[in-house]
């Protein structure tokens, strides 16, 4: 999981040098925050998603130790 994030996070960021090469600085601007606010809200959909399945499989094992 962290490698995988590791190379989205380098592909989203050679991907973010292009655009800074052809566009104008605001348009930049405007493309980048709007691909990093997806990027972001995918990976913490991603883990929530993960946790609470984690919890869900985990649950039983702490109501039985409590």
């Amino acid at each position: 999981m962290f490698v995988g994030w590791k190379i989205l996070t380098l592909l989203h960021s050679c991907r973010s040098a292009i655009l800074l090469f052809y566009l104008s600085s605001f348009q930049y601007l405007v493309i980048h925050l709007l691909s990093t606010t997806a990027w972001f809200y995918l990976f913490w959909h991603l883990n929530d998603n993960i946790l609470r399945r984690v919890k869900h499989i985990l649950k039983p094992f702490f109501e039985f130790y409590i």
